[in-house]
């Protein structure tokens, strides 16, 4: 148990207060119940926004304007033949890094989806996403 600082209560200071909630009548333990369930549940409310609001962000995230250029100049160099060893080199880093991508984004969606209880592809619309034929 933590006080509000965010720092643990001493034992003796849980007990102390437990011995107080002893001796209250029952309809004052039920009020007292009532406000510590409400003020739990606030915390978690807090803790799950905060949670929801961190993974939208990583759903989100994405290459650079100028990375995303250059991801395509070098596939074009690919595709005319006129591509050097160290662009290809540099081509597969931008697909691995792109797979990763896609494969965080996905496990994210996931978890937003988790967290809200609705099925994978609502959450994923639900963000914007629209179905392209090239993700370049």
């Amino acid at each position: 148990m933590t006080a509000s600082s965010g720092q643990a209560l001493p034992k003796n200071s849980i007990d102390s207060m437990l011995k107080v909630a002893e001796n209250m009548e029952t309809k004052q333990l039920e009020l007292l119940a009532d406000s510590i369930v409400r003020i739990s549940a606030k915390r978690r409310a807090e803790t799950a926004k905060e949670t929801e609001e961190e993974l939208i962000a990583k759903v989100k995230w994405d290459f650079t304007d100028a990375e995303r250029r250059r991801f395509r100049k070098l596939i074009k160099k690919r595709q005319t033949s006129e591509i050097s060893e160290a662009e290809m080199n540099e081509l597969w880093t931008f697909i691995e890094m792109s797979e990763e991508l896609t494969v965080r984004r996905v496990e994210n969606v996931l978890k937003l989806a988790s967290l809200k209880g609705i099925p994978f592809q609502e959450m994923y619309d639900s963000l914007g996403f629209k179905k392209r034929r090239n993700v370049l």
